[in-house]
């Protein structure tokens, strides 16, 4: 099976049943924002939370940027989730991506966020 042949290679990830790096996308969002909880008490589990707008992140997920207990174990990103080659590179060495985030169209630009135009997510 992929549990006990991850075991001998030594994959800790696997063996353990959880991958060791998970990015989420809309990790602001309210679905989002969950499963970065719910990830975050897992033993050995790191989170990137890739977001549109950094300055909603900071608020509302435990970051060095707020009063919210600082987690070492979440990384935010922003990214622009309508260009593929940036959003390939900020899941980079992840063994597994939840895409949570919701509310955008190919027209959107995800710049605008930071400048008080949201888009829901």
């Amino acid at each position: 099976t992929k549990l006990s042949s991850a075991a001998t290679n030594g994959d800790a990830a696997t063996a353990t049943g959880y991958p060791q790096k998970v990015a989420v996308a809309g990790a602001t969002g309210r679905t989002g924002y969950l499963i970065v909880q719910e990830l975050l008490k897992k033993q050995n589990v790191e989170v990137v939370g890739l977001v549109r707008n950094m300055t909603k992140a900071e608020e509302i997920l435990p970051s060095k940027f707020n009063k919210i207990p600082y987690n070492p174990k979440l990384d935010l990103q922003k990214v622009d989730f309508t260009n593929p080659q940036k959003l390939g590179e900020a899941v980079q060495g992840c063994d597994a991506v939840i895409w949570a985030a919701t509310g955008f169209t190919n027209d959107y630009d995800s710049s605008s966020s930071e400048k008080g135009e949201t888009k829901p997510e």
